[in-house]
């Protein structure tokens, strides 16, 4: 492109021997200064370094609870941009600041000034794959520039210096910008123990969407520590930012110790974001900032100096008012709609201004009160809670078989006999396996308790696991109900799984295992899998959707039937759960400070463990891992089915099309989604995955015509 002008403006020159074009001049001179912009950028990529060193991170009573190895910062900012996009003049001093605060804190810098979209995502790409490498390592990004909304796609992207307008070039435009969702995938991938993406930017996207919870956090700990990829984004989109910017304002305040809220001589990432919420709120620009955590449980850690301190002790107290609410009944309390904790609440820090106080509990009258908070006040206030008197029926049910389970559908409490149940109507469902679940509903007036007597009907016999021609084990499933999904007080979970209940009302056979090698190969007389020395007990992968398909066809013609196919997503999740409504069909999900989960361990192959390495050495002591991949089906726990490897060791393909807000279309009984959507349904976590993605909840999805060698497939046969 360069060259091409160049040699544009020589020609112009030569013909204007005696008097100079002066379009040609101003062409020549723009060519000059694109190329000065070219050397501008190179330059400024150059990373300048600083030594940095480890610090130790210590809890309140100065016991030592882990530390940083080192510290990665790449900051990149864009404040000329050609045509559409307004320039940002203010960028090169908010970059400074940025800067100027974490050489405090020894982060080895790395600066990028106005990049093209190629330079932007090579830089940051590059930053990923060679920063962080350390499971100690904490690494920072900062980018501060124009943000982009899809309006199609739903996606967010950042805008470099050369990108085109998005009205009239918006496939050129989502071409040269990069998306947010790149950066998030890289991101995810590293080792480091903490990393913070921080975009002072205005764009929506639907991982961004999933604001946390700003309570004040916890002292530092142990679980401080644990793993943890966060952002913090300025706003989202429709919001217009003033051209000083307020979160780097208050990022440099933040980290000075004004963001200190445990007087713990920290700051952590979610301090930040509650001292940076208040004064982006408080500023009266249009700002909705989003902060969360992308995965993890650890929070990002800034030392505040001692220079921070001294200027912290100068402000004082940013707290200068503290609230306590006793009770005679364990109740929430709310401030202003956030809920702060329960009673007994020892004085809790609250700024001065005015709050609409709320002590609540169920079966018992809500307390409200405003409160005009001063300075160096303490208020106490003591609650009397009166319980709500409202008439009740017992219910009392005989079944047959006897052990048969009953569950009151919209009743939270677990059933038993003689239960008091409030006046209104009840969907009552009675099931034991091997019998037609029985639904009846029931209306309680309370005047009268309720007796009934119910008896379940037989299931015709089916064998309970069967084996085909090629070698491949089937467990049958019996109908149920169950929630699918996650609740919102599920770590890690993600905003596609919102709960509800699903009905499967038919039995079904499911694969005992994942398709193997050796299976594949008898019906396909191939091998297309990347772990092919794995052996032939290994789970089959590196197969695309429609591949998987042509397959199934196969063995259906084989064995002369048409009762082979994918399972839907909702019969996957219901089989993996196997009647649990925990993380994990082992219990609830844990993860340690290694990124290890005990409770994944038991039942799945997964990317800490799955190591030639791994031995009886985790998760005592780190070490190295030279060769991650499969392994042989069923050498891991079965779960309470008789299923092995539902967690772990590959994807595997569901019939559903993906779509993130598929649930909510679902129909009650025996839900599937095949509408539009961009690829089909992967359901199980993998080999190469941390443990969030082997939840039984979690959902992704893959291109139809695409394979990986961490995709597999397990079938369903019909009885």
């Amino acid at each position: 492109m360069f060259g091409q002008t160049q040699r544009k403006n020589l020609h112009c020159l030569s013909q204007q021997k005696t008097k100079i074009n002066s379009k040609c001049l101003c062409s020549f001179f723009y060519s000059i200064l694109i190329f000065l912009g070219i050397v501008y950028t190179i330059l400024f990529a150059i990373p300048n370094s600083i030594q940095a060193t480890s610090f130790e991170i210590k809890d309140l009573h100065a016991n030592r609870i882990g530390d940083y190895q080192e510290s990665y910062a790449l900051l990149i900012g864009v404040q000329d941009y050609t045509g559409y996009w307004s320039d940002l003049n203010n960028v090169p001093d908010d970059i400074d600041r940025i800067e100027k605060t974490l050489m405090q804190e020894h982060f080895q810098l790395s600066k990028l000034i106005n990049p093209s979209g190629e330079v932007l995502k090579k830089s940051i790409q590059d930053f990923f794959q060679k920063k962080g490498q350390n499971t100690k390592d904490r690494v920072f990004l900062f980018f501060s520039g124009h943000g982009y909304t899809n309006k199609k796609n739903k996606k967010a992207y950042l805008i470099p210096t050369d990108a085109p307008n998005p009205i009239s070039k918006t496939s050129q435009l989502l071409k040269t910008a990069l998306c947010v969702s790149d950066i998030i995938r890289w991101a995810e991938k590293i080792p480091a123990r903490h990393v913070l993406l921080m975009f002072d930017s205005c764009f929506s996207n639907s991982v961004f969407n999933r604001r946390a919870k700003t309570t004040l956090p916890n002292d530092i700990s142990s679980v401080t520590l644990m793993p943890v990829k966060q952002f913090i984004v300025a706003g989202i989109d429709g919001n217009k930012l003033p051209q000083k910017s307020i979160l780097v304002d208050a990022f440099v305040k933040a980290i000075a110790g004004q963001a200190d809220l445990n007087d713990d001589q920290y700051v952590t990432a979610t301090e930040f974001s509650i001292f940076a919420n208040e004064l982006i709120i408080n500023s009266g620009y249009d700002q909705t900032p989003r902060y969360g955590r992308l995965n993890g449980m650890g929070d990002f850690v800034f030392q505040v100096s001692s220079t921070g301190q001294m200027e912290k002790e100068k402000i004082g107290d940013k707290f200068e008012a503290y609230l306590s609410v006793s009770a005679n009944h364990p109740a929430e309390v709310y401030l202003n709609g956030w809920k702060i904790g329960k009673t007994p609440l020892e004085k809790f820090p609250v700024t001065p201004e005015t709050y609409r106080l709320w002590v609540k509990q169920k079966e018992y009258l809500s307390y409200s009160i405003w409160l005009d908070v001063n300075y160096h006040q303490h208020y106490n206030l003591d609650v009397i809670m009166n319980r709500v008197k409202i008439p009740k029926s017992m219910i009392f049910i005989h079944t047959q078989p006897d052990d048969a389970s009953v569950e009151v559908k919209n009743y939270p409490k677990n059933f038993y006999q003689g239960i008091p149940l409030e006046t209104g109507s009840y969907e009552i469902e009675v099931k034991s396996r091997g019998y037609e679940p029985h639904y009846q509903r029931v209306d309680v007036n309370g005047n009268e308790d309720v007796y009934l007597d119910i008896r379940l009907d037989k299931m015709p016999e089916i064998a309970q696991e069967i084996e085909n021609s090629i070698g491949m084990k089937f467990v049958l499933i019996y109908p149920d109900n169950y929630n699918m999904g996650s609740p919102d007080t599920e770590k890690e979970r993600d905003n596609d799984e919102q709960l509800h209940r699903v009905t499967i009302t038919r039995p079904f056979y499911l694969g005992q295992t994942e398709v193997t090698q050796s299976q594949w190969k008898k019906v396909m007389e191939d091998n297309p899998s990347f772990f092919w020395n794995c052996g032939s007990d290994c789970p089959v992968e590196n197969v695309a959707y429609e591949t998987c398909l042509l397959f199934i066809d196969k063995l259906n013609k084989l064995e002369e039937t048409d009762t082979y196919r994918l399972p839907t997503e909702a019969e996957w999740e219901f089989s993996c759960r196997s009647g649990t409504q925990t993380s994990l069909s082992s219990g609830i999900m844990s993860v340690n400070a290694k990124g290890n989960s005990p409770e994944l361990d038991e039942v799945a192959w997964y990317v800490n463990n799955n190591c030639i390495e791994y031995a009886t050495r985790w998760p005592s002591s780190d070490y190295e891992c030279i060769s991650r991949g499969t392994h042989p089906v069923a050498l891991k726990k079965a779960n309470a089915w008789n299923l092995y490897d539902m967690h772990g060791n590959v994807y595997e393909w569901c019939m559903d099309i993906y779509h993130k807000d598929a649930y909510s279309k679902h129909a009650e009984k025996d839900p599937i989604y095949m509408d539009e959507g961009p690829g089909y349904v992967v359901r199980g976590g993998s080999w190469t995955h941390y443990p969030r993605l082997a939840r039984s909840a979690n959902r992704d999805y893959f291109l139809e015509n695409k394979a990986a060698n961490y995709i597999g497939l397990r079938l369903v046969k019909e009885p």
